[in-house]
């Protein structure tokens, strides 16, 4: 009986509801569908699928009736049980009055002292830890908006994260205090401030800003922990702001967009149905809180929904099964480079000490390491998703079919409207037939995966600061007229059941490390230093790695660049000091010149077919990033075959 599906255990659902949805489902299959082989295997896979979003919509909605300020909503939470933990950091345990307190001083402080006015911006440049999130939602309490600065950044990236949100003042904790400072003046000279903030025996400390190195804590000691009165922010609306979230920018720096009470919710209520997070579960978090999958969706369902999420610096593989039994976890969160350098790890799992440990989630694992994790690790339960931080596109893969990110059928389209869309494979540019509309892929063959724009909380779709930005990610008319749907930029392909998986990002993104890289930024760090010099970058495939890793071609006059050793590590210096570490090219090949197309611009085409293989690059001086030494070596035939075997240690 479906009645006994854990789904409906947990969700709390009238039985009437239920039996109305099932009903209508069988309906649909009896006017729409035929009962074949096919159909009978993914019934109940769409039907729990729908079931979950119809769940998450109506919680999300009534939300949204109610119009319940995010603060209010963790207030709620933090009723239940003040004492109950709310975080775990190191051997830190911060319960939700702990974090409450903390939130409400920190919004005090910022109010009162440093006389923050509603609408203004702070930039947190910090490492993970609960007092980033009590900083940034002290803020939201206020009214203040928060720019979650990716901290791996440097130089000019750094500039314009901060300066393109108009930042008033500038949070940054110590250990990022060697790339912030390189910028420091010329923010100063922008009129923006700036807080240091470091982690030490009586918590984080503050120094700059004529503070005199006070520690925060006494900064925000004398500061009262209730509530400010800041003319109902600290009730404020579902539909406020929290802040904004950074994307990568296809034709060069990274575009800041909008992260709102109502989106976060929405992130964090999906997961929490398909996962069937709840109160009692433990929540391990290693990925970077600037991003949405950490910030928004690990941080939510503490905040939310009441779990207890243990926050961690940094990965460490070395350390990641010691603490999952050390905090008695229930489940973790992934990416796929996260995964394999698990397996990789000589120490391996520390057998029947986590038996805990009931479901991971998460996106990118890839089906060549799927089955050897999930049998290595003993994992009960693998929830592959999919989505983006602006995007209105989500899937999920329930089933645990290895290699799939989630599926669709016309019946959850009816629900979640995502399609697959024929794309010219040179210049991204959609397929469309005679009649002007776009072209719907079929089983096998690769296409860019398009969401329709609603008013639906989940299929809405909130853009950029930038409008352009905003605009350049619209695609009109794809169906019928009038209608408009979201580009997510990513290529996929579905099968004859419905199950979608990831083949590749298109134009000149691509994803390396577990973070994207517009090709475009690393370009232009050359073009500002060499600008004799033609440049193309681009991702290429590395046997044995998550994503592509970067590759970049240079062409230049001979006496303006050469290829001496002197020379190169020039540039690695250059990249170094610009570009964050997953940014920097891994291969670097000297070319006569690059190719054109016949409107001037770069063709990558027969680059990336050659990539870095020795034997097809014509003899041009060919280079690899050592990450031992940090410097750029000659590639030789030897090490490329180390690289095409796996044996490299990239």
């Amino acid at each position: 009986m479906i009645s006994n599906w854990p789904i409906f255990r947990r969700s709390g659902w009238q039985t009437e509801t239920i039996a109305t949805f099932v009903l209508v489902f069988l309906l649909s299959l009896c006017l729409f569908s035929k009962w074949d082989s096919r159909f009978i295997r993914i019934w109940r896979r769409d039907l729990t699928f729908v079931l979950l979003c119809v769940g998450a919509s109506l919680e999300l909605l009534k939300r949204a009736w109610e119009n319940t300020g995010l603060a209010t909503i963790i207030e709620r939470v933090r009723r239940r049980d003040p004492r109950k933990t709310c975080f775990l950091y190191g051997d830190a345990a911060w319960s939700y009055q702990d974090v409450e307190d903390y939130s409400n001083r920190v919004a005090q402080y910022f109010l009162h002292v440093r006389n923050l006015k509603r609408g203004e911006c702070v930039a947190l440049f910090a490492t993970s830890s609960p007092h980033y999130v009590a900083i940034w939602l002290g803020l939201h309490k206020i009214g203040c908006l928060t720019a979650f600065i990716n901290s791996s950044i440097k130089g000019d990236a750094l500039i314009h994260a901060i300066t393109s949100v108009q930042a008033r003042l500038v949070i940054v904790s110590a250990d990022l205090l060697e790339n912030f400072h390189k910028v420091q003046a010329q923010l100063q000279s922008q009129s923006v401030l700036s807080l240091v903030l470091t982690e030490g025996q009586g918590g984080m400390e503050v120094g700059g800003s004529g503070d005199g190195g006070k520690s925060f804590d006494d900064l925000i000691s004398a500061m009262p922990k209730s509530r400010p009165d800041c003319g109902g922010g600290a009730k404020g609306k579902f539909t406020d702001q929290i802040g904004y979230i950074y994307t990568s920018g296809t034709t060069g720096l990274s575009k800041p967009c909008f992260i709102t009470a109502r989106r976060m919710f929405s992130f964090a209520v999906v997961i929490n149905r398909l996962a069937e997070l709840g109160p009692d579960d433990c929540l391990y978090c290693t990925l970077p809180l600037y991003h949405t999958a950490g910030g928004m969706i690990a941080v939510g369902q503490a905040l939310l929904f009441g779990s207890t999420v243990v926050i961690r610096k940094k990965f460490s593989a070395s350390t990641f099964w010691v603490d999952i039994a050390r905090y008695n976890c229930t489940a973790f969160q992934y990416i796929g480079e996260m995964c394999r350098y698990l397996l990789r790890h000589p120490s391996g799992r520390l057998v029947g000490q986590t038996d805990s440990l009931r479901i991971m989630f998460g996106q990118g694992l890839r089906s060549n390491i799927w089955k050897e994790f999930v049998e290595t690790f003993k994992i009960p339960v693998v929830l592959e998703t999919y989505g983006s931080t602006e995007g209105n596109v989500g899937l999920a893969n329930l089933d645990g079919k290895v290699g799939a990110i989630g599926f669709t059928s016309w019946f959850i389209r009816l629900f979640r409207p995502q399609y697959l869309i024929v794309t010219d494979e040179s210049t991204g540019t959609p397929v469309r037939g005679s009649d002007g509309f776009c072209i719907q892929t079929g089983p096998g063959v690769v296409g860019e995966l398009v969401g329709r724009i609603s008013w639906n909380p989940f299929t809405r779709f909130d853009g950029y600061l930038d409008k352009r930005a905003t605009e350049k990610k619209i695609l009109s008319n794809v169906f019928r007229r009038g209608d408009r749907f979201f580009r997510t930029g990513d290529l996929m392909t579905m099968d004859e059941d419905g199950y979608i998986s990831f083949v590749d990002r298109s134009g000149d993104t691509f994803r390396w490390k577990g973070e994207n890289v517009s090709a475009a930024e690393v370009e232009n760090v050359i073009i500002n230093n060499l600008p004799q010099c033609d440049v193309a970058v681009f991702g290429v495939v590395v046997p044995g790695c998550e994503g592509k890793a970067g590759m970049m071609c240079l062409s230049g006059p001979a006496d303006h660049f050469t290829t001496d050793a002197g020379t190169i590590a020039d540039l690695n210096k250059t990249l170094k000091d610009a570009l964050p570490d997953y940014a920097r090219p891994l291969f670097v090949r000297i070319i006569p010149h690059i190719d054109m197309t016949g409107t001037l611009k770069i063709s990558k085409t027969r680059l990336k077919a050659e990539a870095y293989d020795p034997s097809l690059c014509s003899g041009d001086p060919l280079w690899y990033l050592n990450r031992k030494s940090d410097t750029y070596l000659p590639m030789t035939p030897d090490m490329h075959k180390s690289i095409v075997n796996c044996t490299a240690g990239f």
